[in-house]
């Protein structure tokens, strides 16, 4: 499990001094808690944390010493940047189970048999797991995805491991294989309705 420092935030400091002097807000909340926790976090070491976590992963934040055991809820950006506005913890408590998701990780791509390009759909899964059970990724493997076979949700073996209930739709397809002159008729179709709307609105312009 990664792990974070951090300090109780001075609420008389406003957000966006804090982000001058290189902080990020942000809140630890959860039930279990007398009242949530305001904190800030050098922007750094979020950024290093970033390399290795994602929205959901489990997280131990410390907070002036003390350890809180966390999930990553929600990260903002700041509008037109990828600079963090503001960052979400929520408290894990132990034999409680927690709504989250798990980032998806498409690999052996290279092991596709039949030409054609890869769609991808799904980026995460949606999860409801005991805080000792969360994954920290999910890999999918498309050596076995073709054109007349996609990977759907009900595919996954993790569909019958009743450790886990999956939130996101089991006919949801979350990958698959499409014949390469398709995909460029697609393509081909888009250009000429955007040329079309571009006449129009250049004999509109004309009137």
């Amino acid at each position: 499990m990664s792990r974070l420092e951090c300090n109780k935030r001075d609420e008389s400091i406003k957000n966006k001094r804090l982000r001058r002097e290189g902080f990020v807000p942000g809140i630890i909340y959860g039930k279990n808690l007398d009242e949530s926790i305001k904190v800030q976090i050098d922007a750094k070491k979020l950024s290093e944390l970033f390399k290795t976590s994602n929205v959901g992963s489990q997280l131990s934040v410390v907070v002036d010493g003390e350890e809180i055991n966390t999930i990553i809820k929600l990260v903002e950006y700041m509008p037109m940047s990828s600079k963090y506005q503001h960052i979400d913890f929520q408290v894990l408590t132990s034999g409680e189970k927690i709504k989250t998701s798990v980032p998806i990780k498409y690999i052996n791509k290279e092991n596709i048999q039949d030409e054609g390009i890869v769609q991808e759909y799904f980026n995460a899964l949606e999860y409801e797991v005991l805080p000792k059970d969360m994954m920290d990724t999910l890999e999918i493997d498309l050596s076995v995805l073709s054109l007349a076979n996609d990977i759907k949700v009900s595919d996954l073996e993790l569909v019958n491991d009743e450790r886990y209930h999956i939130l996101t739709a089991s006919n949801s397809v979350l990958v698959s294989l499409a014949p390469i002159q398709e995909v460029i008729l697609e393509a081909e179709d888009e250009d000429a309705e955007d040329e079309v709307e571009t006449v129009v609105e250049e004999e509109a312009t004309e009137e």
